[in-house]
């Protein structure tokens, strides 16, 4: 068993924030009074209107940082040619999910994705 004393750390430190925000809507938001005192009304749809871009950017969108960190790998002279290459196609396909777009996958274009009927799949139990 270790002697060592106990020293706090925070589990969480804040650290600066380097995030970019951008305003989504001055729309389904208002001051309003209750009690006396001032408060923040907002609507329904500006919960869901904020839902639907987090969800957006959450799935399409990436760290301006990371990016950064992968384009620093085509200037870093000890960067493998595969290195290199693999930063290459990351940063194009980050470009196209910049966009809202899937990239062409085999099977998932005009609704052909879904299951075909053929033979049961092994984790299917038969009943």
């Amino acid at each position: 068993m270790s002697n060592k004393p106990f020293h706090y750390q925070d589990p969480f430190p804040l650290k600066k924030d380097d995030t970019e925000y951008y305003l989504l809507s001055r729309d389904h938001v208002s001051v309003s009074e209750f009690e006396g005192q001032e408060i923040l009304k907002v609507a329904p749809e500006a919960l869901t209107l904020l839902a639907q871009h987090a969800f957006h950017d959450a799935s399409f969108m990436l760290r301006p940082a990371h990016q950064q960190q992968v384009a620093d790998i085509l200037d870093d002279p000890d960067a493998s040619e595969n290195d290199k290459y693999v930063a290459l196609q990351f940063l194009r396909n980050s470009e196209i999910a910049a966009k809202g777009i899937f990239t062409d996958l085999p099977g998932h274009r005009h609704g052909d994705h879904r299951r075909q009927k053929g033979p049961a799949r092994l984790d299917r139990r038969r009943r």
